[in-house]
């Protein structure tokens, strides 16, 4: 995953979903995040995100 200010950059991050797990090589770790968006509809905005340390079974790794 990363930061970025550009949102027209062709290499952004899309997961599918409210919740997916990602690994962080640098730390090799693995995380589990969990996004409130504004509506149902994959595409919308997130409100608000949580992350904690793990995986989640019922989540997409990425």
């Amino acid at each position: 995953m990363k930061y970025t200010k550009d949102k027209t950059d062709s290499d952004d991050f899309l997961p599918e979903g409210n919740s997916f797990n990602v690994y962080s090589p640098k730390s090799r770790k693995w995380y589990h995040v969990s996004m409130q968006r504004v509506s149902n509809d994959k595409d919308a905005k997130v409100s608000s995100f949580s992350v904690w340390s793990g995986k989640d079974d019922n989540a997409d790794d990425y």
